[in-house]
């Protein structure tokens, strides 16, 4: 019996030692390092998809200038003239 619990023991030991040592890491695959496509001239290829669904500007308005954030009235006021602005009333 004492020699059973004494294997058992050690098993646990054992487990828990290999399970703290770290795997070796395995080499990383040689990928190609990624390159944006390009446009027949040369420049960055921008096709795609693009949706102006939003209120947030491309600048940040003189309005706000120094501000860190907005303030909730900010906010409001900002998303109440968007709405009354837009086409589809906010729909899509």
């Amino acid at each position: 019996m004492k020699a059973f619990v004494c294997a058992a023991a050690l098993t646990c030991v054992a487990v828990s030692v290999a399970a703290q040592t770290p795997a070796t890491p395995r080499p990383a695959a040689a990928s190609a390092k990624f390159v944006p496509p390009k446009t027949a001239w040369g420049e960055p290829d921008l096709q795609g998809l693009y949706s102006n669904k939003t209120i947030t500007p491309l600048e940040r308005p003189a309005q706000f200038a120094g501000q860190a954030v907005l303030t909730d009235d900010e906010i409001a006021d900002l998303e109440s003239r968007a709405a009354s602005r837009s086409v589809d009333n906010g729909r899509a």
